[in-house]
This record gives structure tokens, sequence and C-alpha cells, in this order.
């Protein structure tokens, strides 16, 4: 704030000359964006300082945005705030019903103009040696030709990023475990709400030792699904569920890639020359899927591993 104190000042000597406009290019706030619970209003704190941005205007619940589509809506049926408190700021004093009597706010600039654009995006996020894929979900937020004043000056400001609020995030585990044949011959690879489900392939499942690829393409893919509720193998093979409230939350499809499955031969202590079963290892190498415009790759991570006793 040494930076906007310091405009102020100048304002102040020079108000003959600009009547008291500031014109203010850079806002101290780089911390991630924050909500209050039952409310629209989302703030960034800095030190004794805090930004605001109160949606009290038409804003549709952030889970029924379309991805990628920018809405807009007129500041002055919101509000926007900067505040300076006379101690370090806390969310109470923006979100409690009754705001706490300290800190107190020593200045307070609110909107007289301009226009504010959000849009909500994915983002995903993939770690080194971890099988897990998160997809988070972000509600950007732009104020355009800003205006605050205090009633005395005024800060302007043509383009403003106020940041993003992390919505909510799926993950993805590509360690699932438990294999299941469909009665039409789709593999279902699954656990509790989530599953991979393999159409198409001409996998021989009768075992025998050694290694049988599954291209995929157009017609032989992954269908990756999370749900609300967990399921079990049947209702993953119908996509039909027991209770009709469960949804699908996300949906994934790789079209391209292979998957090994490699076959080995098992044999007991006791008698090492016979061949007492079999186990299969689904291999997932250089898949690629894809959700709309957003898309994610998976060079090499094992599915499932699956006996098969004689």
């Amino acid at each position: 704030m040494k930076k906007l104190a310091l405009l102020l000042f100048i304002g102040g000597i020079f108000a003959s000359c600009n009547d008291g406009d500031l014109v203010f290019d850079e806002l101290n706030f780089n911390q991630d964006v924050q909500k209050c619970t039952e409310k629209n209003i989302f703030y960034k704190l800095n030190g004794n300082e805090m930004l605001v941005l109160n949606m009290t205007g038409k804003f549709d619940d952030p889970n029924t945005l379309i991805l990628n589509q920018e809405y807009e809506t007129e500041a002055s049926q919101n509000m926007i705030l900067y505040r300076q408190y006379s101690d370090k700021a806390i969310a109470g004093s923006i979100c409690s019903l009754i705001a706490p009597a300290y800190p107190q706010v020593v200045d307070e600039f609110g909107n007289t103009g301009g226009k504010i654009t959000y849009q909500r995006i994915r983002k995903i996020e993939q770690k080194v040696d971890d099988p897990r894929v998160t997809i988070n979900y972000v509600i950007s937020f732009n104020l355009q030709n800003m205006i605050l004043s205090n009633g005395k000056s005024e800060l302007k400001y043509e383009n403003y990023n106020f940041g993003e609020f992390s919505n909510s995030n799926a993950i993805i585990d590509f360690s699932l475990g438990t294999l299941s044949i469909c009665p039409n011959s789709d593999i279902i690879i699954y656990k509790s709400t989530q599953a991979f489900k393999i159409l198409g392939s001409d996998i021989q499942f009768n075992p025998e030792t050694g290694t049988q690829l599954i291209n995929l393409n157009e017609t032989t893919k992954i269908k990756f699904y999370l749900l609300e509720q967990s399921v079990n193998a049947n209702e993953y093979c119908d996509m039909i569920f027991t209770d009709p409230e469960n949804k699908i939350t996300e949906e994934w499809t790789a079209k391209q890639g292979t998957i090994e499955v490699v076959t080995t031969a098992n044999s007991t202590v006791e008698n090492p020359e016979a061949i007492s079963g079999y186990t299969q290892t689904y291999v997932l190498k250089n898949a690629t899927f894809t959700n709309g415009s957003d898309s994610f790759e998976i060079t090499n991570q094992i599915l499932c591993t699956n006996n098969i006793n004689l």
C-alpha cells in the first residue's frame, strides 16, 4: 500500500490539475480468491487490506455455468470494495452476519462503474510418479473499466484480473484394481465411484502366456466415468443405476494409445512344473484422454492385475 499512499498524497497536492481522480495501475493482491461460505462474496486478503467482490446481482450457480463461456454483469448491480483496516484483515469482517468490532475500517473505496466478466474453466494437474490426475474447476473473475471511490478520490482500472476461485475438483485414479467382463465382452476396471470401460476390444480371454495389444481408435476406446455414488460391476456394464439420483460427474474418452495385456503363468512351490493359474496385467500406454477441448496423457500406467485360478 506504500504505492497507493504515495499516489493519494500526490493526488491531494495536484487536485487542481486532475479534479481528485487517480489512475491506479496495480493493486497488490496476489493471494488466492476466497469465498464466504453462505454468500456469493469473493475476497482477497493482503495484510491489513481486503479486496471484495460481492455478486449481489445475477450470478448463476457456479456448478451450472457452461465451461469456457464468458458471462458478464454490470458492476453497478453488484459491489466491489477495496478496504484498509486498522490491523490484519480477516474474513469475518465481510462474511459474518455481524461484523466484528475489530479490526476497524480505516478507508473504503466502493465501485461507481464498470462491469464484471467471469467464466468457469477446467485445469488439469498431473504429478510425476502419481497415478492420479486432478481435474480442477475454477471461476475466473475479471473487472473491466473499474472505478472505485471513497468520496474524495478515485481508483481507476481499465482491466483488472481479480483472480480465480477454486470451485470444485475431481480426482481420476488410474490404480483401480478390480476387473470384470460384461456380457457384451466390454471390460470394466473399477473401484467404488470410478471405472474404466474398455469398449470394442477383440482381446482373447482364454489364458495363454504372452502379450496382447488393444489398440485404441474410434471404435475400440476407453471411457472413464466418475459417479456421485458407488455402484457394482453390473451397473457399470449397463450404465443403468439402481439409484436414479446417481449421476456421472466426469466422463473422459481415450481413442489414442495402447493397452498391453501381459499374461504370465503361476505355479505352486509344491508343484512348480504344473500351472496353477495365470496373472493378467493391464498396462495403459501413451493414451490421450479428452473431454471437450481439454485433454491429458497417460504414458505408462498399470490399470489392474487380474488373477485367474485353474
